[in-house]
C-alpha cells in the first residue's frame, strides 16, 4: 500500500462507516481523489464490500496500558528516605503492551489498542510495537495527555519496593471512542483487557462483546474492583492473590480458601480462573479441572512483567485449542524465561526458548480434589 492508503486504511479502522467527503477533509485532499484511493484499495482486495469493510487477517486484541518503564536498581541493600547508589533502567511497559509483545513473540498475530500522548515516548512506543510485529492501527494519539510512564524503586533482590504510575492518557479511551471500533473487535477469536481502563469502558466492552471470549488482568487491588459487577460476563480472570480477595471479599490463607475461591469464580460465572501465588505457581479452576503449576527458574534476574507473560500463555493456548495442562505449562515457561532477563520481556522470547525453558525449570502440574486442606499457601 502506499503511504496515503495507509492514512486511509487507518480511519476506516476507526470508523468503517466513514463518508468519502469527511475523508477528504480529515485527509486535506479532494473527495475525488479519496474516491480514487478507495477503488484502489478496492482492486487490491483490502476494501471490500459497502461500510468499508477490511479483509483483515483474524488478530487477537489486546486493550489496554502502555507505557515508558523507569526502574531503579541500588548497588546495595536498599536505604530508605536517602538516596541509593545504583542504576536505572528505561524499557517500554504497560501491561496491555506487554502481553501483545509477548504474543507475538510467540507467534500469534495480535493488534494493541491503547492511548499514547502526542510525543517522543508515544511515537517509541508505536514504532516498537509496530517493528515486533504488533498492529497499532487502532491505538489512540492523544494532544492532551503525555504518554504515560512508571517508575519503579526495587530493592537489591530486584523485588519492587514502590512504584508510582500516571496513567491520565487512558481516561480518553472512551465508550464512544470504543464504540467505533466494534466492527473490528466483534471479530477477534479473543479480547483481552487489562484494569488500566476506565470502568465505564469495561463495562460498556464486556456487554456489547457478548460472543467474544474476554480475558481480564485487574492489574492491581485497586483497579481490580472495576470488575467485580461484571464478572458473570468475563471468560478467563488471572488475578494475584491479593486482587482475588478484593474482587471476591474474603481471605486466602490456606488450599482450602484457594479452591473456595476458585469455586465462587466459577459460580459467578466465569470460565476459567487463574491465581498467581507468587514463588508457589499459579493456582487454576476451569469448569472440569483443578490444580496448582509450579516450577523453579533456573535463575532470577527480574520478576517484573512474569505475570505479564504468563497471560500471553493462556492467550496463546486458548486461541490453539490446546488442553489445560498444556496451555499453563507453556505460560508458566513463559514468565520462566522472562525472568531470565533485566528486561520485561526476554529479547530473544520465542516458542522454541519456551518449550527448552519448561523442560530445564521442571514446571508441573499438582491437580487438586475438592477436599478439606489447610495447608498454609
Amino acid at each position: 500500500m502506499t503511504k496515503r492508503e495507509k492514512e486511509i486504511v487507518s480511519h476506516l479502522r476507526e470508523n468503517p462507516l466513514i463518508s468519502q467527503e469527511e475523508l477528504a477533509e480529515i485527509l486535506g485532499i479532494s473527495r475525488s481523489s479519496v474516491g480514487v484511493h478507495i477503488g484502489n484499495l478496492m482492486k487490491k482486495g483490502i476494501v471490500k464490500g459497502k461500510g468499508y469493510i477490511l479483509q483483515d487477517e483474524i488478530r487477537t486484541l489486546i486493550i489496554g496500558g502502555a507505557n515508558i518503564d523507569l526502574e531503579g536498581f541500588p548497588l546495595n541493600p536498599l536505604r530508605l528516605n536517602d538516596s541509593n547508589p545504583g542504576s536505572i533502567r528505561t524499557t517500554y511497559g504497560g501491561v496491555g503492551r506487554n502481553i501483545a509483545e509477548n504474543l507475538s513473540r510467540v507467534g500469534v498475530e495480535v493488534g494493541l489498542i491503547t492511548s499514547v500522548g502526542n510525543d517522543d515516548y508515544g511515537r517509541k512506543i508505536i514504532d516498537h510495537a509496530h517493528n515486533i510485529g504488533i498492529d497499532t492501527d487502532l491505538v489512540e494519539r492523544s494532544n492532551s495527555h503525555p504518554t504515560s510512564a512508571y517508575v519503579a524503586i526495587l530493592d537489591e533482590n530486584h523485588d519492587m519496593k514502590v512504584a508510582i504510575s500516571q496513567m491520565d492518557v487512558m481516561r480518553e479511551l472512551t465508550p464512544e471512542r470504543i464504540m467505533r471500533k466494534l466492527s473490528i473487535l466483534n471479530k477477534a477469536p479473543l479480547l483481552c483487557i487489562d484494569g488500566n481502563l476506565r470502568e465505564d469502558t469495561i463495562e460498556f466492552l464486556v456487554k456489547q462483546l457478548k460472543s467474544t471470549p474476554v480475558f481480564v488482568d485487574p492489574v492491581s487491588t485497586t483497579y481490580a474492583k472495576k470488575f467485580s459487577g461484571v464478572l458473570h460476563l468475563i471468560h478467563t480472570i488471572k488475578p494475584n492473590k491479593s486482587e482475588a480477595e478484593q474482587l471476591l471479599d474474603i481471605r486466602i490463607r490456606t488450599k482450602n480458601d484457594l479452591q473456595s475461591a476458585g469455586r465462587m469464580f466459577i459460580k459467578h460465572g466465569v470460565k476459567q480462573v487463574f491465581i498467581s501465588l507468587g514463588d508457589k505457581g499459579v493456582y487454576f479452576k476451569t469448569l472440569k479441572e483443578e490444580g496448582i503449576v509450579k516450577g523453579t527458574p533456573r535463575k532470577i534476574i527480574s520478576v517484573t512483567g512474569a505475570g505479564d507473560g504468563f497471560m500471553a500463555g493462556l492467550i496463546n493456548g486458548f486461541i490453539k485449542n490446546w488442553q489445560i495442562n498444556k496451555t499453563v505449562c507453556f505460560a508458566q515457561g513463559i514468565s520462566h524465561v522472562n525472568m531470565l532477563s533485566p528486561f520485561t520481556i526476554h529479547p530473544e522470547l520465542s516458542a522454541e526458548l519456551v518449550e527448552k525453558e519448561m523442560k530445564i525449570s521442571k514446571v508441573t502440574i499438582e491437580f487438586l480434589k475438592e477436599e478439606d486442606n489447610n495447608e498454609e499457601i
